[in-house]
């Protein structure tokens, strides 16, 4: 069985123990010699996740690009580990090359990226290695500027209304990356601290811009209970999503 790191400055909640060591046994199992190191993110790295309800999101550096067939693999591998393990409703790899992280233009975006706001759980430790960095508004952008695709990805998944477990995945989801993507538009870089919790980089949105409040407001309360009608949250999400873009593009114009 190959084990997962042990570390005295970090313990995961007992429920969850369980999957990340089967994902981590079945990635090296299904993709050997490519992995170079494994790490978990979002709220199981952050100690808040809720047992059937939460996803496990892990990233994944690797030595080579997948192919096609190991692409298949991988996707065949989520499915197949959320159906064992009832504590998680879903899990996600991200991925990036190995010389994507290293190289002078992305390294930055990765070494806040893996410092801030994952842990290490198999292979090379690469936050023991990569070079303290300072938040700006690029390393922002690096970690958020996706969002519109992501937020349009799912609001189009919303529209062909799936079970009411997945709307409920996909409207937090949707509602957790938007609010943390408000830090494209903050402008205290120098100052500040990212990640913040979510109700403070909501309030943190807010103070900037009152007049979005009722929007940012709503997308705070569907980060824990999505309650509400598919066709209100496709409106809210999306006219925020396209107004953040727009501001971002706004700010950098200046």
């Amino acid at each position: 069985m190959i084990m997962i790191m042990k570390t005295d400055k970090y313990t995961f909640q007992p429920e969850f123990q369980n999957v990340i060591q089967d994902a981590v046994q079945s990635l090296c199992t299904a993709l050997p010699g490519i992995l170079h190191s494994i790490y978990v993110y979002g709220s199981v790295a952050e100690g808040r996740a809720v047992p059937g309800r939460s996803d496990l999101d892990l990233t994944l550096v690797l030595h080579r690009p997948l192919s096609a067939a190991e692409k298949t693999i991988l996707r065949c591998l989520d499915k197949a580990l959320t159906a064992r393990h009832s504590s998680v409703s879903k899990i996600g790899f991200d991925t990036g090359l190995l010389s994507e992280v290293t190289s002078a233009e992305e390294q930055p975006v990765w070494a806040y990226w893996l410092a801030h706001f994952c842990l290490p759980v198999w292979g090379d430790d690469l936050t023991l290695k990569l070079p303290v960095v300072t938040l700006n508004r690029e390393i922002i952008h690096g970690i958020n500027g996706d969002f519109p695709v992501l937020v349009r990805t799912n609001l189009m998944q919303l529209q062909k209304s799936p079970p009411l477990a997945e709307i409920r995945r996909i409207k937090r989801e949707t509602a957790r990356r938007l609010l943390r993507a408000t830090a494209l538009v903050w402008n205290d870089y120098e100052t500040c601290t990212y990640p913040l919790p979510l109700p403070q980089m909501a309030g943190k949105a807010i103070a900037l811009y009152p007049e979005k409040r009722h929007a940012i407001t709503f997308l705070l309360g569907q980060t824990e209970e999505p309650d509400t009608g598919i066709i209100q949250f496709i409106a809210v999400a999306g006219t925020f999503s396209r107004w953040l873009r727009d501001e971002e593009k706004r700010l950098l114009s200046r």
